[in-house]
């Protein structure tokens, strides 16, 4: 397993880092771990091998507490993992806690280096210590990527070699700050034709962006993708079609009162 550094444990699946010291609250956890890169969240566990890495990563560990990456979604009515923004189909609950909504954060204590089941608070409580988890990525993952990358750049023919092919996409990274999202499509206008900010109608799409900003420093981005307020529906700018692929934030406010869209890499 590949971490981001060698201040990461790698397991069979994961890649773990714990931080010593008082977390204020959830909100600080998820910053916290954000700021150390490679896509980090409060760790999640989504199976019983993911409890047992955990609980693996823990055994030498003195008592200690911390937020773990799950979250109660009202508009669900079920709690989400932060990482995927799936629901969770595994769960260790301890019998006493409240996973009604009323206390949406969840978070563990780790008691005679043995991890207890997850329990609930209302987001705001301070806890021991902070555990993140970081996307990581196998050999074996990296050989596939490669091998798919080469077989879609002899596949798509893009502009210039100034662009990078991914996929059914020819994608463009130009390392400067933009004004706007006016600004952005304005760019993107002048550099071909047809071109404009990324756009991402699929899960496919998605996973080639990814790949396109694998060793990317962390930024931000607009995508093409804007609120029509007589349709009341998010379009994409390249084809005008509503957007039936949508993962956005848990945060996002997609009413329309903001209404365009943006990308962190991070």
């Amino acid at each position: 397993m590949l971490c981001p550094d060698n201040t990461w444990t790698a397991t069979d699946n994961h890649c773990y880092k714990k931080v010593d010291g008082v977390v204020a609250n959830e909100a600080e956890a998820k910053t916290k771990c954000a700021a150390l890169g490679s896509g980090s969240v409060p760790v999640t566990v989504h199976s019983d091998a993911d409890n047992t890495e955990l609980l693996t990563f823990f055994a030498s560990s003195y008592d200690t507490s911390f937020y773990i990456g799950l979250e109660y979604s009202p508009a669900a009515k079920d709690w989400k993992w932060v990482d995927s923004g799936d629901t969770h189909t595994y769960h260790a609950w301890d019998n006493t806690a409240d996973i009604t909504g009323t206390f949406p954060c969840a978070y563990v204590k780790v008691v005679n280096t043995k991890l207890t089941d997850w329990l609930t608070n209302d987001c705001k409580q301070p806890v021991q210590s902070l555990v993140c988890q970081s996307q990581s990525k196998s050999l074996d993952n990296l050989y596939e990527q490669v091998a798919l990358i080469k077989t879609k750049l002899d596949s798509v023919t893009c502009p210039d070699k100034t662009w990078t092919p991914q996929g059914n996409n020819c994608y463009r990274n130009i390392p400067y700050a933009v004004a706007n999202e006016a600004e952005a499509k304005t760019k993107c206008a002048a550099m071909a034709t047809g071109a404009v900010p990324v756009t991402i109608h699929s899960a496919t799409d998605n996973r080639d962006l990814n790949y396109f900003h694998y060793a990317s420093p962390d930024t931000s981005f607009y995508i093409g993708l804007e609120y029509d307020k007589f349709a009341n529906e998010w379009l994409w700018l390249d084809s005008g079609n509503t957007h039936t692929y949508h993962p956005w934030n848990n945060t996002a406010d997609i009413t329309g009162a903001l209404p365009c869209a943006y990308v962190k890499v991070v």
